[in-house]
C-alpha cells in the first residue's frame, strides 16, 4: 500500500533541490537519500535523513516542512504540526508570499484538521485567503470546505457503529484491503506482519503478503490469520484487491513495474502463482486496486496513466466476448479529482461504486465515498460521513450485506493500519455478557491487584479491583475481542486475548488466575477452551493427528430401535452439515451405519447397517446435498462403541448405543471442517476397543456405494 506524498509536497521537493545546489556534498547526499526514501514510501528512513539535514541546517524552512510530511505519513501528527509550525516561523516575509511557504501552510492546516484541531486549521487558512498564490487558491478553498464538513460531521454523525476486528486479526504493523469470500466465511486481507522466509524491506516491516482468517463456528468470530497456501505470496509486495463472484479467482496487486494487477486461481485450499491481467489493464504506469462488477463484465481499477486528472484515478475496463479486457475509460469527474482516488469496490447489486479519495471534501486524509452507477456512467461522489470516516485515513472498502469492511489508521488500533467493520447501530450493537473471574494466591496474603480489560473492538478500557476473596467481574459485548491484563503489586502476572462468542450467555466464567505462579497449588486452573493463541481447541483433531481445521461441528450419534432403520427426525446438526456440503460442492461425507450383535448373523447386521446409512444419506439428499457428495458404508456389528454383553449376557442398556450412525468428512471443501462425534455413554458401558477411524475388516461383503 502506497502512502503517497501529498501532491503539494512536490513544490517543496523542488525548493529543496534548488537549495541542495548550494549545500555541502554531505547534505546533497542526505537530501537525495531522503527523497528516494520518500518516493519508496520508507518514511522512517526519509525522516532520519531529514532530521540530519535539519540538524546541520536548523534555519532551513523547507527541510523542516519536509520532515513534517514524513511525520504526517508516519501517523505522528503532533510532531508533523511542530515541524510545519517551525517552518512557518522560519520563512521570511518575502518568502511567505511564495508557493513553498504557502504550501507548508496548507499542509499545516490539513494536519491540524486531521488532528481534530479544526478551529486552528481554519485560522491558518483564513490568514492565507487574502494573499494566496493563484495556483493554490483552489487548494485553500477545498481545505476550508473540508474543515467545515468535518465540523458538521463531528457534531452530527450518522447512526453507524465502527468496530475494530480485534487483536486476533489485526497485528501491530499494517493490515489492509479486506476482501470477503462469497459466503462471507473467509476474510482475505493484506498484512506486513512477520512471515517466515520474508525479510524486512522498509519501515522495519516485511513485504506485503496475503493472509486469511475464517469464521470460528463455536463463537462466530474470526480466527487467528494465516498466510494463504500456494504460490501467491512472493518477496515482492503482494496485496489482495478483489475476489470473483464464484470465489475461484483472486485479483492481486504486485509492486512490479511500478505496480501491476494479476489474477490467481483457486485449487482446493491453495492458490496458483498469479498471472498478469491481459488486455490493456497493465501499463508502464501504476495500476492498483481492482473491483469486478457482479456479472464480471467490467473491471474498475486505479491508475495514474495518461488520461487521469491527477495522481491515481478510477478507470473501468470492459470484458469482450473472448474474455479479454479492453475499452479502458476514466469513470469521470464525479469520482476523480486532481488528487488520488483508489480502492474501488462495486456493490453486490452493481448500483454503487465505493472508493477512497483525498481530493473530495472530507474529514481526514483519505475518506470513503460512494457514487451511483447507471449503466456505463458513474455519478457524483458522496462522502460516507462520520463515524465511518475519521480524522485519519480510510482505505479499501468491501461491502457485505449492510456492513462495510475497510482499513484505517485511526487512533486506538492494534497497529499502523487495522481492519474495521461498520454498519447501522441497530445491526452492530450486541447484548452484554458479564464475565466473572477470580484471582488467588497459594501462599501468603493477597497482593494489591488490578484487572484491566480492553475492548479491542471499540478501544474502550475498564479497570476493576478484585474483592478480598479474589472475585471480580466485568461487562463485555458479544462478538467483541478483548485483552485482559492482571497486575499484582504493579507487575504484570497475566495477559490474554480472547473473544466473547456472539451466542455467549448472559454470564460467563473466566479462568482462575494464580498471582504467585512460583508457588505450587493443588487446585487445577479452569480451562477456557482456547489455546494460548486464542484458537478454539475443538478445531484440532485431538483423536487423530492433531490437524487444525478451519471449523468444526459436533454431531451426536443417531440411534435406532432394535432391528429398525426408520427415517431420521429433524436434526439441527445434520442440517448444519448439509449447509456446509451445499456451500462447498467439492466436500464429501461418509455416513457409517452400525448394528448391535444381538443377531447371530453378521451378514444380517451388515445389511441393517447399510439400510441405516442410506437413511442418513436420504436425509442429506432431502436437504439439497448432491448424491455425489455422500458415501455410505456399513460396519455392521463391528467396532462397537459400547459393550454388547454386560455381566455375561446381552444388555440392551449397552447395545442401544451401537445401533447408530456416525459421520466423517472424507474430502474437504475450500474451508475445512472436522466432525466431532458426541455420545453420552456411561463410562462403565463404553467399549475399550472402539476406534473412531476404524477400517472395515477383511472378508465382509462390500456394502459401500
Amino acid at each position: 500500500m502506497k502512502n503517497r506524498f501529498l501532491s503539494l509536497a512536490v513544490v517543496l521537493l523542488t525548493m529543496s533541490a534548488v537549495f541542495a545546489q548550494k549545500a555541502s556534498a554531505q547534505d546533497s547526499q542526505l537530501l537525495q537519500a531522503a527523497e528516494e526514501a520518500a518516493y519508496n514510501n520508507d518514511w522512517t528512513a526519509a525522516s532520519n535523513s531529514y532530521k540530519q539535514l535539519v540538524g546541520s541546517n536548523p534555519e532551513n524552512a523547507n527541510y523542516h516542512s519536509q520532515l513534517g510530511y514524513c511525520y504526517r505519513n508516519l501517523g505522528d501528527r503532533q510532531q508533523a504540526i511542530a515541524e510545519f509550525r517551525k517552518a512557518e516561523s522560519l520563512y521570511t516575509a518575502k518568502e511567505k508570499a511564495k508557493v513553498a511557504a504557502q504550501t507548508n501552510q496548507i499542509a499545516l492546516a490539513r494536519t491540524l484538521r486531521e488532528n481534530e484541531q479544526i478551529d486552528e486549521a481554519l485560522a491558518v487558512l483564513e490568514a492565507l485567503q487574502g494573499n494566496v498564490n493563484k495556483s493554490l487558491q483552489s487548494a485553500v478553498e477545498n481545505e476550508i470546505e473540508s474543515c467545515k464538513f468535518a465540523q458538521a460531521q463531528k457534531s452530527n454523525p450518522k447512526d453507524n457503529m465502527v468496530l475494530n476486528l480485534g487483536a486476533f486479526v489485526n497485528g501491530d504493523k499494517v493490515d489492509h484491503s479486506p476482501v470477503l469470500s462469497p459466503n462471507q466465511k473467509e476474510l482475505f486481507f493484506t498484512s506486513r506482519r512477520e512471515l517466515e522466509g520474508h525479510s524486512t524491506v522498509s519501515e522495519n516491516m516485511v513485504d506485503e503478503n496475503v493472509f486469511l482468517t475464517t469464521i470460528v463456528d463455536s463463537t462466530n468470530t474470526w480466527s487467528k490469520p494465516k498466510a494463504v497456501d500456494g504460490s501467491l505470496n512472493t518477496n515482492s509486495h503482494d496485496a489482495v484487491v478483489a475476489i470473483s463472484p464464484d470465489g475461484n479467482e483472486m485479483y492481486i496487486y504486485r509492486d512490479d513495474d511500478n505496480g501491476s494487477l494479476l489474477v490467481s486461481r483457486r485449487s482446493g485450499n491453495s492458490w496458483s502463482a498469479p498471472e498478469l491481467l491481459g488486455g490493456n489493464i497493465n501499463t508502464p504506469y501504476e495500476e492498483k486496486g481492482a473491483a469486478l462488477s457482479p456479472d464480471g463484465s467490467k473491471l474498475y481499477f486505479a491508475s495514474d496513466r495518461p488520461g487521469s486528472k491527477g495522481g491515481l484515478d478510477i478507470f473501468v475496463a470492459s470484458r469482450s466476448d473472448n474474455g479479454a479486457w479492453g475499452n479502458v475509460k476514466n469513470v469521470g469527474d464525479g469520482v476523480n479529482t486532481e488528487a488520488d482516488e483508489e480502492g474501488p469496490f462495486v456493490s453486490a447489486d452493481g448500483s454503487k461504486l465505493y472508493f477512497s479519495s483525498k481530493g473530495h471534501t472530507g474529514i481526514g486524509g483519505y475518506d470513503l465515498f460512494s457514487a451511483p452507477i447507471n449503466g456505463d456512467n458513474v455519478g457524483e461522489a458522496e462522502n460516507l460521513g462520520a463515524p465511518i470516516n475519521s480524522n485519519a485515513d480510510e482505505l479499501y472498502v468491501f461491502e457485505a450485506g449492510k456492513k462495510l469492511y475497510f482499513s484505517s489508521n485511526r487512533g486506538n488500533g492494534m497497529g499502523n493500519y487495522d481492519l474495521y467493520v461498520a454498519g447501522p447501530t441497530s445491526l452492530m450493537a450486541t447484548p452484554e455478557t458479564v464475565v466473572n473471574g477470580k484471582v488467588k494466591v497459594c501462599k501468603g496474603e493477597m497482593p494489591r491487584t488490578s484487572v484491566k480489560v480492553r475492548d479491542n473492538s471499540t478501544g474502550k478500557e475498564q479497570e476493576v479491583t478484585p474483592s478480598a476473596s479474589g472475585d471480580y467481574s466485568f461487562t463485555t459485548n458479544r462478538g467483541h475481542n478483548y485483552t485482559i491484563t492482571i497486575t499484582a503489586n504493579s507487575s504484570v502476572v497475566f495477559t490474554e486475548i480472547f473473544d466473547i462468542a456472539t451466542n455467549a450467555p448472559a454470564t460467563k466464567e473466566y479462568q482462575t488466575v494464580q498471582l504467585d505462579p512460583q508457588n505450587d497449588c493443588n487446585e487445577l486452573v479452569a480451562d477456557n477452551g482456547l489455546t494460548p493463541d486464542g484458537i478454539d481447541k475443538k478445531r484440532y483433531d485431538d483423536e487423530g493427528d492433531n490437524t487444525l481445521y478451519d471449523r468444526y461441528i459436533e454431531i451426536e450419534d443417531v440411534l435406532f430401535e432394535y432391528g429398525k432403520a426408520d427415517a431420521l427426525n429433524n436434526n439441527a446438526k445434520l442440517n448444519e452439515l448439509a449447509d456446509y456440503l451445499k456451500q462447498f460442492p467439492k466436500a464429501k461425507v461418509m455416513v457409517k451405519g452400525y448394528a448391535d450383535s444381538k443377531s447371530s448373523a453378521p451378514a444380517v447386521n451388515a445389511k441393517l447397517g447399510l439400510r441405516r446409512a442410506n437413511q442418513g444419506k436420504q436425509y442429506l439428499l432431502n436437504k439439497g446435498v448432491k448424491s455425489s457428495q455422500i458415501v455410505v458404508k456399513s460396519f455392521g456389528e463391528e467396532n462397537p462403541v459400547a459393550l454388547n454383553i454386560l455381566n455375561g449376557q446381552y444388555s440392551d442398556e449397552c447395545a442401544r448405543y451401537n445401533r447408530r450412525l456416525e459421520f466423517k468428512m472424507i474430502e474437504q471443501g475450500e474451508t475445512t471442517m472436522l466432525i466431532r462425534g458426541i455420545r453420552n455413554i456411561p463410562s462403565h458401558l463404553k467399549s475399550p476397543d472402539y476406534k473412531r477411524d476404524y477400517t472395515k475388516a477383511s472378508g465382509w461383503p462390500e456394502t459401500q456405494k
